[in-house]
């Protein structure tokens, strides 16, 4: 993977660059940055079962992100405008995080996505942009956790059975 990335990375690289700093990204930029991630993502899937392990993903939103989704805490409120996106940027957003959950669900692997649960949330999850506060860390486990826990136990009765003696 390396090795292809590497002869390929002047023309990716010019394929998924904007043209203008804070430029909304084309269609056509979109589609280079999803196919790069989703090439990653299905090499990810075949190392885990080549090695027989189970695989997840998460999907981690970013403050600007959302706005109109999440009732933000007053120190969320404080720091919005210095990372506020245009409803172009939150529509674009919310386009990959579906086709993303649309690739993982077709390749049967679960995604933890906090953006239903975040809905619900007042207390403050971010301390900027992107990082958690240490009550986001709680929610973003307890999140996990709730999403997880199901495919967990069928996993270990799945093992359990496997090693009954017959």
């Amino acid at each position: 993977l390396a090795t292809v990335t590497w002869k390929f990375r002047p023309r990716i690289a010019r394929a998924t660059q904007p043209s203008a700093p804070n430029e909304i990204e084309s269609v056509e930029e979109r589609e280079a940055f999803f196919r790069i991630y989703a090439s990653y993502a299905d090499a990810m899937i075949a190392a885990a079962r080549r090695a027989g392990q189970a695989i997840a993903f998460a999907w981690e939103p970013h403050l600007a992100d959302l706005e109109g989704i999440k009732p933000l805490s007053a120190e969320e409120q404080t720091l919005l405008p210095a990372v506020r996106g245009s409803a172009e940027e939150r529509a674009q957003y919310e386009q990959s995080r579906l086709r993303f959950r649309r690739l993982f669900a077709d390749g049967g692997v679960p995604v933890v996505d906090p953006t239903e649960a975040l809905r619900h949330a007042k207390e403050t999850i971010f301390l900027d942009y992107g990082h958690y506060t240490p009550a986001g860390n709680r929610f973003v486990a307890g999140v996990a956790y709730d999403q997880l826990r199901p495919l967990l136990i069928e996993q270990l009765a799945r093992a359990r059975a496997a090693t009954r003696p017959k």
